[in-house]
């Protein structure tokens, strides 16, 4: 016999070491566990997209905001850019119809506060847009780039609606 089994100490040392390792294994299979503690994250980042169809023109876009302190819900610094393209079309005189692609990008900081629950932002940045334009006569043609500013305001009117002015 082994040596665990002459000393009745160690002969318990030993069953209470294989019961503890049993409720261990016993207790890892169980159904119902206790759940992991929830990661207390906020949102920091907001992608957004849209297209728009009319009879003469067509439009696609996609953008993000970003927070720079990681949280969309507090104050703080905003960083934003948007892309986008499409075509359009209109008359250079009876008849005769252009056709233009064009492509449009910018990219902005920005800073949010609120006033109880409503969101109000700004951004400032640069925005740079191309028209491939063949009419000789038209003012919007080629790329050009400049200055964008824009404001924000959003709040929630109830579980069902909002109200969002830019």
């Amino acid at each position: 016999m082994g040596n665990c089994m002459r000393n009745p100490f160690n002969a318990a040392l030993a069953m209470a070491a294989v019961a503890m390792s049993a409720g261990v294994a016993w207790g890892a299979d169980l159904g119902v566990k206790t759940r992991p503690a929830a990661l207390a994250t906020a949102p920091w980042v907001d992608l957004f997209g849209g297209l728009t169809f009319s009879p003469d023109s067509t439009y696609g876009e996609g953008g993000a905001v970003l927070a720079l302190n990681r949280n969309l819900d507090a104050p703080g610094w905003l960083f934003r850019f948007k892309g986008g393209g499409g075509y359009y079309e209109y008359n250079r005189a009876p008849g005769l119809v252009q056709g233009v692609d064009f492509d449009t990008f910018d990219i902005m900081g920005g800073y949010q506060v609120f006033l109880g629950p409503t969101r109000v932002t700004g951004y400032l940045g640069g925005n740079i847009e191309d028209h491939q334009n063949g009419d000789p006569l038209a003012t919007v043609k080629g790329s050009k780039a400049g200055v964008k500013a824009q404001g924000e305001i959003f709040t929630q009117l109830n579980p069902s609606w909002y109200f969002l002015g830019l």
